[in-house]
């Protein structure tokens, strides 16, 4: 969600003015469960590794900042 909310920078914040307000809340969304972990309801209750979701969070969003650079090359390029 970070790509995405980078994607409606421009725009400003709020979503209906095509901003980033609604990628953004999404991104927090998904962090806060990440960190949180799963439920006691969850199908994958117990976990067998907390640190697995903490792993995928920071390799998610080192490749997210890397296409989000390369899309900024991209453009400048272009432009």
């Amino acid at each position: 969600m970070l790509m995405a909310a980078s994607m409606h920078i421009a725009a400003g914040f709020f979503n209906s003015d095509g901003g980033f307000e609604f990628p953004m809340t999404l991104g927090i969304a998904t962090v806060a469960l990440t960190v949180s972990g799963p439920g006691r309801f969850s199908l994958d209750y117990p976990p067998d590794n907390p640190w697995i979701g903490i792993t995928a969070l920071i390799v998610g969003v080192a490749i997210t900042l890397t296409l989000i650079a390369r899309q900024r090359a991209y453009a400048k390029a272009a432009g």
